[in-house]
């Protein structure tokens, strides 16, 4: 009753999204690892430090670290706005050298209750970045769609499925592509969660638009200070 109850829709979801993408998803396996710290909050009111680090070329290299300093304001029941600062270090592999990246955003994310148990969010995200030495911004949005579902199976306390697109408004291009097919998260203490979930990252290429898919295993650490 409980896997039918909780589990066999996502279930039934995640391997949709798992066949639209598997059959492509065949040049890279990576790890992501994410790490949110929840700083402050008063009422309505939030800041918080979100750090991430990607190894590719099946987990041997480092592709770029980020470190993002968040604020949200719950604007609404269902809505929150928020902007950020973000500072990326990024590793062009073949030939060994970092450059750095800044970036600024402007999100907006609508949240609902479906049922008790089922929860449904829409995350909007204006990016504008400068990378080094580089006068010229560059924009792009991102949109994901997040359906999860609360559980009660001891430390397993969720589990959810998502899908954002990434689009460059120069040259006016879908670029990329994450599809989740399966994410659960673990309550290990009141403070913390950690959630464990696989990617399918699709990127198209600016030069001749051809796509490009790579396999993702991915951490996220959520603690509240």
């Amino acid at each position: 009753m409980i896997i039918k109850g909780a589990v066999l829709p996502f279930a039934l979801l995640g391997v949709f999204l798992l066949g639209v993408n598997l059959s492509h998803a065949r040049d890279d396996i990576q790890w992501w690892q994410w790490i949110n710290l929840n700083l402050w909050q008063e009422g309505p009111h939030k800041v918080h430090l979100y750090l991430e680090n990607r190894l590719v070329d099946d987990m041997s290299a480092q592709r770029f670290w980020l470190a993002s300093i968040r604020y949200k304001y719950q604007a609404t029941e269902k809505i929150q706005i928020g902007a950020g600062y973000t500072y990326l270090d990024i590793h062009n592999i073949p030939n060994d050298t970092w450059m750095y990246r800044q970036r600024l955003e402007l999100e907006a994310t609508y949240k609902t209750e479906v049922s008790e148990t089922l929860k449904f969010d829409f995350r909007n995200r204006l990016e504008t970045w400068w990378d080094q030495d580089e006068r010229v911004a560059e924009y792009r949005s991102r949109h994901r769609i997040q359906l999860s579902r609360s559980l009660n199976l001891g430390r397993l306390d969720a589990i959810y499925v998502n899908t954002e697109v990434f689009y460059l408004y120069e040259p006016n291009l879908l670029n990329e592509v994450r599809t989740v097919p399966v994410g659960l998260r673990f309550k290990l203490t009141a403070a913390t969660k950690l959630s464990l979930f696989y990617m399918i990252q699709s990127t198209r290429s600016l030069r001749d638009r051809s796509w490009s898919h790579n396999h993702g295993i991915g951490t996220y650490l959520n603690y509240t200070f």
